[in-house]
């Protein structure tokens, strides 16, 4: 299993290190000034087990279960229209984390709906958004087995919604979040899982197993 890595800053040097906790007979811990992984950095202090280590990070996938959980999945959603249904995602998210304010949220997700809608087609939305407020990447996920207007691509109603709010400036996280939702989404069978499922936790044990695929 690959180990949690958090970045520091050297002490004098405008690179990073890393600190990896021990395990294995591996030492716990590499602080300021025992090398640097930066391309065309002099120091290379760096242990090459812990150069690995950060290729490994830098390369993993952003997993959708890491966004997600049970709490911010909508089996059932009761609204017909696009408006609505947001305000509801958006009210539970705001729910579970507090530092996100529901009406900018909503705001910042509206303004992107009115320059092209989100709805990609085959009954998929992708609605997204970027906030200051954001500490990190955000999934919800909604579920209408009746199917709502969301001026999709090809004028046919949404079944399934993933709403991903994500922080600033982190343009490159954003993007792959967004394509790892569209890749999953693709596959057919696994969109007939996440319609038939029949709780919160079924949708996201779907969720977490496609996620183990790739």
């Amino acid at each position: 299993m690959l180990r949690s890595v958090n970045t520091v800053r050297h002490r004098g040097c405008r690179c990073a290190a890393f600190l990896v906790p021990g395990d294995g007979g591996v030492p716990g811990k590499y602080g300021e000034g025992d090398g640097c992984q930066e391309r065309g950095c002099s120091d290379d202090r760096m242990p090459s087990y812990l150069r690995i280590e950060a290729l490994k990070v830098a390369s993993a996938p952003m997993r959708l279960k890491d966004m997600i959980q049970e709490s911010l999945i909508f089996p059932e959603l009761p609204m017909e229209d696009k408006a609505a249904t947001l305000r509801h995602m958006v009210d539970g998210v705001a729910r579970v984390f507090p530092e996100l304010k529901a009406e900018e949220l909503l705001a910042v997700i509206m303004d992107r709906e009115r320059l092209s809608s989100t709805g990609i087609g085959s009954g998929i939305a992708i609605p997204h958004a970027k906030l200051s407020s954001c500490r990190s990447h955000i999934a919800a996920f909604g579920r209408s087995r009746a199917g709502i207007s969301f001026d999709s691509i090809d004028g046919k109603p949404v079944h399934l919604i993933f709403l991903i709010a994500g922080p600033v400036g982190a343009n490159e996280a954003h993007l792959k979040a967004l394509a790892r939702i569209s890749k999953f989404l693709h596959d057919t069978t696994f969109r007939d899982r996440l319609m038939v499922a029949e709780s919160a936790q079924l949708i996201y044990e779907a969720i977490a197993e496609k996620d183990a695929q790739y």
